[in-house]
């Protein structure tokens, strides 16, 4: 029997496999996974382990199937959804900040990246919106985001093109996105970011302490002060917006997580604000230190995970499980609970990771110059699909949606990769891309994806919902 293109996992509880092909997660017997494992001998003696076996055939699994070539299926179509079908465009209207975020990409603490006073005029804002209102036709709302630096340091021009918006947006409803530190908000940007109904992300990394610990202002003083006075303003005059608004924290694991966890869980006006949770950037960092999460921090993690899964065997409340966790086992339905399963083999893909560069959503930065996001490097010539006055580099787009190309052989024997995260950005390196850069995140994006599976399958083990040969 050839060796089918399956990984194999273990829980305390059981013993599983993924099943690449098919994309399912299956829970067998001690016996079959030894077997399937390359411990055993085919098992023709043990008729319930033969009958196992057949089942998981009939169903499609333990194929031996592989890609061919390496491919991304919007690749076909790419020029038809550029043309028409650009979900969001995000001006990048400064690349000021008020602010020197030991972690921000822009602060000094990456390699090629760093803070300037250069910022964005109406004229080049102006022919971005042109430009996506032209080829979004498809779409029936507009989404535009302003992005920094700090945003609200142009204020001024954010007003002019929301106000450019809603007179040339054809009569498509918009929906308004900002990121901000929110240190510079006050009773009239407020009012106005109020009445256009943004959708307001505010940076929060958790109570005082952990807080100006990394978001310091340019004389190196905390900001969490002004950020907490802005937010209670937002409160006071605007308390059914306030609703609206978004916390994004990046944890910094070398922090106290019992002081986060509570922060989040009972600080007045923030417990009730959702919170997205996110680790510092490792690309193009500098300091490594900035990576390392202390033993305390870990076991405290590992402690609450813990509890969510009693949360599930119904032992302990929903108010006892960590926002920060219930963060993550969100992120794991998402990912796992509703995916498709089935036998679907083509002699062709891509890992996953790239979005679609430009269609998902196109950055524009401060000279005009189209990015896939705003994440990526802007020294990076590669990087670069587009500007305002020449339209889409399609071949370049083509280049970005299938950078799976440059690590093909890999790609294609890899078991991770339907669940790769790996986009353009982990191939850079210095002022250039590299397929060996790219390869070096690769046993770091296996060890995240098995881990995920193992958390489901703890989870679903805990609610005890499924007792089929695998888990849907």
């Amino acid at each position: 029997m050839s060796k089918p293109f399956v990984h194999f996992f273990e829980t305390p509880k059981g013993k599983y496999f993924y099943d690449v092909n098919t994309n399912a997660i299956v829970g067998v017997t001690s016996r079959l996974y030894e077997y399937l494992n390359g411990g055993t001998e085919y098992p023709l003696d043990h008729a319930d382990t033969l009958k196992e076996l057949e089942t998981l055939t009939w169903a499609g699994m333990l194929s031996t199937d592989k890609w061919e070539a390496i491919e991304h299926p919007a690749t076909r179509l790419l020029k038809e959804n550029l043309n028409g079908s650009i979900e969001m465009l995000t001006l990048q209207v400064t690349q000021q900040c008020n602010l020197r975020c030991q972690y921000c990409p822009y602060s000094g603490s990456y390699y090629n990246r760093k803070h300037s006073s250069a910022s964005m005029n109406i004229e080049i804002a102006k022919k971005a919106v042109d430009f996506y209102i032209r080829h979004s036709f498809d779409r029936h709302e507009l989404n535009i985001g302003f992005y920094g630096g700090e945003p609200l340091i142009q204020y001024d021009l954010i007003e002019e093109v929301v106000d450019y918006v809603r007179k040339h947006g054809e009569g498509k409803k918009v929906n308004f996105h900002i990121t901000t530190n929110a240190t510079l908000l006050d009773l009239k940007k407020i009012t106005f970011l109020a009445k256009n109904k943004f959708k307001i992300t505010i940076s929060l990394d958790g109570p005082r302490e952990l807080h100006d610990k990394n978001r310091k202002k340019t004389d190196g003083k905390g900001s969490f002060d002004k950020v907490m006075e802005n937010i209670q303003m937002i409160q006071k005059y605007f308390p059914e917006y306030i609703k609206e608004i978004m916390f994004n924290c990046v944890v910094d694991g070398r922090g106290d997580y019992g002081c986060l966890n509570d922060f989040f869980t009972n600080y007045d006006i923030i417990k009730d604000i959702h919170t997205t949770f996110s680790d510092i950037a490792e690309e193009g960092i500098k300091d490594q230190e900035l990576l390392l999460s202390s033993e305390d921090y870990d076991k405290a993690y590992q402690y609450e995970v813990f509890k969510l899964l009693l949360n599930k065997c119904n032992l302990i409340s929903d108010k006892a499980v960590s926002p920060i966790v219930r963060s993550y086992y969100d992120f794991i339905r998402m990912m796992l609970k509703g995916r498709s399963v089935g036998y679907a083999y083509n002699n062709t893909g891509h890992p996953g990771g790239p979005c679609i560069p430009g269609v998902h959503k196109l950055f524009v930065n401060i000279n005009g110059d189209f990015y896939p996001c705003e994440k990526l490097n802007e020294d990076i010539k590669e990087f670069v699909i587009g500007n305002v006055e020449s339209g889409f580099d399609f071949e370049r787009i083509e280049n970005i949606l299938n950078v799976g190309r440059s690590t093909q052989e890999e790609c294609k024997n890899c078991w991770c990769s339907r669940y790769c995260y790996q986009c353009i950005l982990f191939s850079e390196e210095g002022d250039s891309l590299s397929a060996e850069k790219r390869i070096s995140h690769c046993k770091t994006v296996k060890k995240a994806t098995e881990n995920m599976f193992k958390d489901y399958c703890l989870i679903k083990e805990a609610e005890a919902d499924d007792n089929h040969i695998y888990f849907l």
